[in-house]
């Protein structure tokens, strides 16, 4: 039930990411019947508001509009030539997901900076499968070396079982040295799964060899994990200032109901 959960709520996240928003709300005004009533346009970060009435032969409506579509520059349902502008917070959030999405989003024909980012977590990525599966390799390389030249399956106890062959020689050995130095508590019970013998200290050393290496590769994973979340981190704050930049300096075209219900008005839109 918990996975069943979390993939829910994966999938209502990406799509109220994806999903164009698409608000239109046409209220009666408090002119109704021949007064001086507003008509307020909304195109994103963008508010245009005008005064209608007899004088103009419109109908005494307030109309609040807004259109957004997942591309600027598109003509969803035909109501805008512009579309919307790219929202910041969807920008951000989509680099958040994937490195370069927000800024594909913002800007599908210029997205330089968005490609550097996505092409940096493709080869983070590809490096943590990599180490990840070397020292998979080589963790698997230990156990079976471990079990064919000293006897120990150390698979099936902790780390301080397999440190401990490869420490010592021998299961005696080590329980010699650990009750010199009076560490009563590190002892092990002399049972068959805690039996090792090594067949020389040759074998003994490559064990260690193998141990240290699968130690060396795991890790340099969580450094990898930061630099993914850094560049997930930069990408989405730069993506946020592309999606900024681009809805306070973009202009839209916008058809609003003519009078009487009739035909459509024509409204420009141009921030400066």
């Amino acid at each position: 039930m918990r996975k069943f959960s979390v993939w829910s709520l994966l999938l209502v996240f990406l799509t109220v990411l994806l999903a164009p928003e698409i608000v239109f709300s046409w209220n009666p005004g408090p002119g109704y019947g021949g007064s001086v009533y507003p008509v307020t346009v909304k195109s994103g970060p963008v508010h245009h508001t005008f005064q209608a009435g007899p004088q103009n032969a419109m109908n005494p409506i307030r109309a609040d509009y807004a259109l957004q579509g997942s591309v600027p520059g598109s003509s969803p349902a035909g109501f805008s030539e512009a579309g919307r502008a790219p929202s910041p917070l969807g920008a951000m959030l989509r680099s958040f997901v994937m490195p370069g999405w927000g800024h594909y989003y913002a800007n599908p024909d210029g997205w330089g900076r968005g490609q550097v980012h996505l092409g940096a977590e493709v080869v983070l990525i590809a490096a943590y499968l990599g180490i990840s599966r070397q020292s998979y390799v080589l963790e698997k390389n230990m156990y079976t070396h471990a079990a064919v030249y000293s006897g120990a399956d150390i698979r099936a106890l902790d780390r301080q079982f397999e440190l401990a062959v490869g420490s010592h020689r021998s299961l005696s050995d080590y329980n010699d040295f650990q009750e010199r130095l009076r560490n009563l508590d590190r002892l092990f019970p002399d049972e068959p799964q805690y039996r090792w013998e090594w067949e020389s200290d040759e074998l003994r050393r490559e064990y260690l060899d193998l141990r240290g290496r699968r130690d060396d590769l795991d890790q340099q994973l969580p450094a990898l994990a930061a630099l993914m979340v850094a560049n997930r981190l930069i990408s989405g704050i730069s993506a946020y200032g592309r999606a900024r930049s681009i809805a306070e300096g973009q202009a839209s075209i916008h058809l609003v109901p003519g009078p009487e219900g009739r035909g459509f008005l024509t409204v420009v839109s141009i921030p400066f």
